[in-house]
């Protein structure tokens, strides 16, 4: 059969919104179709069904959702990564001039272009990132729509591609613009790919979009209202794919919202010098969000819950700004009354951010303004908590910029009803008094209704009938229901309107005439309501600028009065931040660790690390005994502290550091073809090539992914890598090093920067005791066979490790190369005595045995104070290599 002229429809709307999901409106339902309507019944879990026939002679699949519920559908939908185009019926049904209902897409809903607040989580920001390339640079940039957040940032150089992802995942997008030459490429296009395989919504740039910086600057220019993008700190020079990127963004965002985002007031250079950076590795080892996020977090409103969780990932490398934040705490430490006016006042701030975007975009309701002015409220009542105390202190300064809404506030409490509705369409939204043509109309409504009423009584009273009732709907307008079994008594002026199975309705010409006055009334009345509303926005608008000042100032408050109450409750001390490279750290606590553990029984540790301390620690002992927590706990300690929060210490001081990085735990990527180990050496390539003096570096068993001896070398490489200043590292980055390559102590009498550390145990007759201290000085044992025996391996494993290794141990004794190296470990014993060993070469042929064993006496003699283990090691594979050589 042919197409209806709805299908027609259909078909033209959806072709304009290819990729999309469309919601098509259909009476009280929206319905999917097509290709459409199968995804939506898989991922939303509703029925499939079908419609007629297309031409070729194919049932035409179907799939619908309830208009009031919609939202619910969209939010799953969008959360699976989905784009959704919402048709909606643009004229009403009874004023149709043809057959067929006049649609089209009124809102376009993408997972990065979100402002309902039941699509969003509080605390996070929900991005939309754009990336552009040329000539070797990456131009990033990324906004949240809900708060209006825009950011660019350019990228060059070797790393700039990993410096590029880093921030990527830091950020976590929900959708990504990128341009051509990226998008088709599968190399880049899979490194976007969140950890654990989540989905992020990607497209293509437009062929309409701006091509070139200068037209891109045009662009955003015109946009904003300026002469010129410098006022905002871009330049041409350094900004220059960035802006084509944000061009992108903002045309992204047009094409969208329908609108011209007038909200997005702003864009933000995003300076990297002032930030610590930290790769996606290190934030994920470090555990930032939730954990570190989880424990730190006392704030009120979702704006400082955001403003937290940006902090925790990306730390300030500027003293000046670490410091400010550092008095504001102590500011409210030390004054417990005002902290507790302001935190109890910040309860009753709603996010501004959010409903002010949505203001903008005219897609609030009623609900979002009240929300509004009661922050309003709660901001006067924070600036009249602090007119009680020095207008000196650092708090009242910065909360002195916020501008006075307080007239805005004035305006809504006389206009909005303190409940309204959620709908602008119901009407009940306008207080009485605020609009005299209002309350007019009001009064004629009411009065009719209380006409009605009246006349209800009435009827009854002429016929008779006590069940009479006078009733409405919206097909059928105001009618008299009689039941059948009183049909007798009606009165001769009724005249018969509707006939139903177990009652008649009727009206008078009086009922008739009333239900125009009452229905024009009602009508004149909500579209009255609407009028007035849109007017206020209006009004709200005016002071976009100042109310996002405000919003801004409120959650960083909020952030430091958070920190402020994390210092308080668990005993965390003001660090000394520096420009120097000392790290020094008394009685230093886990933040985490010590949360779980509800602070009962948590050993503490110092540490002294860089400048005139030891560059580099070599921290060996026993699994289970703390060695993990001990490196992260530094990490952490530093990152709070350039975060510009009190540290669980009992006194710190630290020297800025430019990175964090960390290389813990084994994991493998499979999909990409990588082992463990792979993974394992392409993070210490990172570190190694991109960190510098001023890094704090994090290693955990390094090497342990392969051979024993290929991964102690490596190890040893490593560590001589970063006290030698390869790369960029000048003078040797800070550096703890968690190990089991006991052999690598021995590196303390080559280079002095090296302290050896151990984790202390307790021996006892009945096993060993952690004690979770750390000492000075390299452990002597793994007791790596006892944390299996309390992991629960079988009697007789334990028994027959217990023997292999004493065998072993007395292998290593008679060894005189492992002798002469002093190495601490156990050199293992070859599996296959067919396989050549470093530390003892096969039998060699007669000819020759003589020949190694003189070299193999050679060695001996050498002293190890004037020769590294690992020289040794190379000049005795030189010498059996020469000597082979020599026969073959």
């Amino acid at each position: 059969m042919a197409r209806t002229p709805m299908m027609e429809q259909y078909l033209s709307i959806k072709a304009r919104h290819p990729g999309m999901i469309l919601l098509f409106r259909v009476g009280d339902f929206y319905e999917t179709f097509f290709e459409d309507a199968k995804i939506a019944s898989q991922e939303l879990n509703i029925v499939l069904t079908a419609r007629g026939k297309e031409s070729a002679g194919e049932e035409i699949p179907l799939a619908g959702v309830p208009y009031h519920s919609v939202d619910n559908y969209i939010a799953k939908l969008i959360k699976r990564g989905y784009k959704i185009a919402v048709c909606d019926q643009i004229e009403d049904p009874k004023e149709a001039k043809g057959a067929l209902v006049e649609r089209d897409v009124t809102r376009i809903i993408t997972p990065g272009t979100l402002t309902e607040a039941n699509y969003l989580e509080e605390t996070s920001n929900n991005y939309l990132a754009s990336i552009y390339h040329n000539n070797g640079i990456y131009g990033f940039s990324y906004i949240d729509i809900s708060t209006s957040d825009f950011y660019v940032c350019d990228y060059s150089g070797d790393s700039a591609l990993q410096s590029l992802i880093d921030e990527f995942m830091r950020l976590d997008p929900a959708e990504v613009i990128i341009c051509e030459e990226l998008y088709l490429n599968p190399d880049f296009t899979s490194r976007l790919s969140r950890p654990g395989g989540s989905r992020v919504t990607m497209s293509q740039f437009e062929k309409d979009y701006p091509a070139s910086q200068s037209e891109a600057a045009d662009f955003l220019c015109g946009h904003f209202g300026v002469k010129s993008l410098e006022g905002f700190g871009i330049t041409p020079d350094s900004f220059a794919c960035s802006t084509v990127a944000a061009a992108a963004v903002i045309k992204y965002l047009r094409q969208t919202q329908k609108n011209s985002v007038p909200h997005i007031k702003k864009i933000t250079p995003r300076q990297k010098s002032i930030y610590m950076h930290l790769d996606i590795q290190s934030r994920l080892s470090l555990d930032i969000t939730p954990s570190l996020f989880s424990v730190l977090n006392f704030t009120k409103t979702a704006m400082g819950g955001r403003a937290l969780k940006t902090w925790l990932e990306t730390p300030l490398c500027d003293i000046d700004q670490i410091r400010w934040r550092q008095d504001v705490i102590t500011e409210f430490r030390d004054n417990f009354r005002l902290k507790r006016e302001i935190t109890e006042s910040l309860s009753g701030i709603y996010d501004i951010e959010r409903i002010m975007a949505r203001v903008s975009m005219r897609t609030c309701n009623p609900r979002d303004i009240i929300a509004l002015k009661k922050s309003l409220n709660a901001v006067t009542a924070i600036k009249m908590a602090l007119n009680g105390h020095p207008e000196d202190g650092i708090i009242a300064r910065y909360v002195s910029k916020i501008a006075d809404l307080s007239h805005l506030a004035e305006l809504i409490g006389r206009s909005i009803s303190d409940d309204p509705p959620v709908s602008l369409r119901d009407g009940g939204i306008i207080k009485a008094g605020f609009d005299e043509k209002l309350d007019e109309v009001v009064k004629i409504a009411r009065g009719g209704k209380e006409w009605l009423l009246n006349l209800e009584q009435k009827e009854q009273k002429r016929s008779g009938i006590k069940s009479l009732k006078i009733k409405y709907n919206r097909i059928f307008g105001y009618y008299i229901e009689i039941t059948k079994s009183n049909l007798g008594n009606i009165p001769a002026d009724y005249i018969r309107k509707q006939t139903l199975a177990g009652a008649e309705r009727f009206y008078t010409p009086e009922l008739k005439e009333m239900e125009n006055q009452i229905l024009n009334a009602d009508e004149q009345q909500k579209k009255l309501e609407y009028e007035i509303f849109q007017r206020l926005l209006d009004e709200i608008l005016k002071d976009t600028v100042n109310i996002y000042e405000c919003a801004g100032v409120i959650s960083v408050i909020d952030c430091l009065a958070s920190l402020a109450e994390a210092a308080g409750r668990y005993n965390y001390c003001r660090p000394e931040v520096t420009d120097g490279p000392e790290m020094e750290i008394i009685e230093g606590r886990h933040p985490v660790v010590e949360n779980k553990m509800n602070y009962i029984g948590f050993i503490n540790n110092d540490t002294h690390i860089g400048g005139k301390h030891s560059h580099v620690q070599i921290l060996t002992g026993p699994n289970m005994a703390g060695k993990s927590t001990y490196i992260r706990q530094v990490a952490l300690i530093t990152l709070m502290a350039q975060t510009g929060s009190f540290v669980p210490a009992r006194s710190a001081r630290i020297g800025i550091c430019d990175r964090i990085f960390t290389r813990i735990g084994a994991s493998d990527n499979l999909a990409a073809g990588q082992s463990t180990f792979m993974v394992e050496m392409i993070e210490t390539a990172n570190i190694l090539n991109n960190a510098t003096d001023r890094s704090l570096i994090i290693l955990d068993e390094i090497g342990r992914g392969t051979s024993t001896y290929d991964g102690l070398a490596i190890a040893y490489s490593v560590i001589e890598f970063i006290l030698n200043g390869g790369g960029n590292l000048l003078d040797g980055a800070r550096t703890l090093f968690a190990t089991h390559y006991h052999e690598l102590t021995v590196l303390d009498k080559t280079y002095s920067k090296i302290q050896n550390l151990n984790v202390a145990i307790s021996e006892t007759d009945s096993g060993i005791v952690f004690l979770h201290k750390i000492l000075a000085g390299p452990a002597t044992k793994s007791y790596g066979i006892h944390v299996a025996r309390i992991a629960g391996l079988p009697d007789q494993v334990i028994t027959r490790a217990n023997d292999i290794l004493a065998t072993l141990e007395a292998s290593d004794e008679k060894n005189s190369i492992a002798k002469l190296l002093k190495f601490g470990g156990r050199a293992r014993q070859k599996a296959d005595e067919n396989q050549l060993d470093l530390f003892e070469a096969k039998p060699a042929p007669p000819q020759i045995s003589a020949e190694v064993e003189e070299m193999v006496n050679t060695l001996k003699n050498i002293e190890v104070n004037s020769t590294t283990p690992m020289e040794a090691l190379a000049k005795l594979n030189d010498l059996i290599k020469t000597a082979f050589r020599v026969k073959l």
